[in-house]
């Protein structure tokens, strides 16, 4: 997928969208969320880690580079969320996956979401944002494989909500377009799955210990005394996670554990 400044043409790509009279639609929703101030929009992938579309404007917010994103994908993003906001953000993540792992969970209709937390600026300051997305596509186990959220500065002047989930449930019907057969069973019914996507490691008992505290925001040093074990096997017992989940640090070993253990 190529990379760069005006990656509009990886989300037409993706989406298999060819009509041009529909691409100029799609660029001037684009351009209403970008001209929110403040504010910056993206598509991603869970599925390949990608950032299918991320608006320029996201250098403004968050001061990095927009290639940071494009070349590091969403576990850059979510490499930004402070250590405090991620217990709350697990919790947010463990009610929306109980909602869509529901037999009763429509699929075929439009699903918005909201989340109300903070990132880190280049500058190490936070930033407290408000997202407000919606999904596009789901993957096996009743959950989100892409979507498009925006970010919003919440100290940066009012916020007309309003508007802006009309403008999303616009830009959603732009994308996916009218329901089609693909999104449902040919009996009718409405696609159900309940599998999970990520298998699931086998963890000792203290390395399920870990994973508990990690996610609450403590550090190693204190989670060493909490449980009573020297900070060097409290170390190794964190790399062995980090082996077991495939990932590189503690945020993202959270990110995927969430879809895993229900961690309170």
């Amino acid at each position: 997928m190529r990379k760069s400044k005006n990656n509009t043409e990886n989300l037409f790509d993706y989406f298999h969208i060819t009509n041009e009279a529909r691409k100029i639609e799609i660029h001037q929703a684009l351009h209403f969320f970008d001209s929110t101030p403040n504010c910056f929009a993206a598509v991603c992938s869970f599925e390949t880690n990608q950032f299918i579309f991320i608006s320029p404007k996201v250098e403004k917010v968050l001061g990095y580079p927009i290639d940071n994103f494009l070349q590091n994908g969403y576990r850059f993003l979510f490499s930004l969320i402070p250590d405090f906001v991620i217990p709350k953000l697990l919790a947010w993540q463990s009610e929306l996956f109980k909602v869509m792992s529901s037999p009763h969970f429509d699929y075929t209709s439009l699903h918005l979401f909201e989340f109300q937390g903070a990132l880190s600026h280049v500058d190490k300051t936070l930033i407290e944002m408000h997202q407000l997305g919606i999904t596009l596509e789901f993957e096996p186990g009743g959950n989100t494989r892409s979507f498009f959220a925006i970010w919003i500065e919440k100290s940066k002047g009012s916020l007309n909500k309003k508007l802006l989930i009309e403008k999303l449930k616009e830009f959603h019907h732009l994308l996916r377009g009218p329901l089609s057969e693909t999104r449902q069973q040919k009996n009718g019914t409405l696609v159900k799955i309940k599998a999970p996507y990520f298998r699931e490691p086998k963890l000792t008992s203290r390395e399920k210990e870990l994973l508990v505290l990690l996610s609450k925001g403590l550090d190693l040093k204190t989670i060493s005394e909490k449980l009573e074990i020297s900070y060097y096997t409290c170390e190794s017992h964190r790399k062995h996670l980090f082996e077991k989940f495939e990932v590189h640090n503690v945020a993202e070993l959270i990110q995927k554990a969430s879809k895993i253990y229900w961690i309170e």
